[in-house]
């Protein structure tokens, strides 16, 4: 699984040909994808099917809606590089845990994760992968959270820290164990403890 846990990155985009046998991880800041000229990403108005389209209108704060159609907008389009294919043609299922899958290729594996205004996204030609990303911020309450997110033993190794090393300590165990849940396709029903 591969864990994105620092939003400290070079923004220059990728290029996804030739996904090899092992992962390839990209952090984008999404105001790099927003600014790319609309003919390459029209803020999910080519890109995304109408489905897609509605699913990012219906969330609530601009920001949430800008960082979510750039995100599948920037997916779509390294998956249709990747593919050969136009991106509004791809079809994304889900699995029974609800992890997105390529219909055209469900051997191409890949994961996305949004926090804050980046993006990353994992993708592999055989290899199942799981991505996440958490804005660098202070938890409050980091006592509560080690106990409820973390094992005795993680907990106790974050909390022995000072403040601000265990913020990051904590960040470092949470994005390895949603990374690893999102890329085993459980969603976070799956005990992470």
């Amino acid at each position: 699984m591969i864990q994105t846990d620092t939003l400290r990155t070079d923004p220059s985009l990728p290029d996804p040909q030739g996904v090899g046998p092992g992962a390839q991880v990209w952090r984008v800041e999404a105001t790099v994808v927003l600014a790319l000229p609309l003919a390459a990403v029209d803020l999910g108005r080519t890109a995304l099917p109408p489905e897609e389209q509605a699913r990012g209108a219906r969330l609530r704060h601009p920001h949430g809606q800008r960082t979510f159609l750039a995100s599948r907008t920037l997916l779509r389009s390294w998956l249709s590089q990747v593919t050969g294919r136009p991106a509004p043609s791809l079809t994304l299922g889900r699995g029974p845990q609800g992890k997105p899958y390529l219909v055209e290729d469900p051997t191409l594996q890949f994961n996305l994760s949004h926090g804050g205004d980046w993006i990353a996204l994992a993708l592999s030609a055989h290899q199942v992968v799981g991505v996440d990303l958490e804005p660098l911020h202070p938890r409050h309450r980091l006592p509560q959270l080690c106990r409820r997110c973390l094992s005795d033993r993680e907990a106790q190794s974050v909390l022995a820290l000072n403040p601000h090393d265990a913020q990051d300590h904590f960040l470092r165990h949470w994005t390895g164990k949603e990374a690893y849940v999102k890329g085993l396709g459980m969603g976070l029903a799956f005990p992470i403890k």
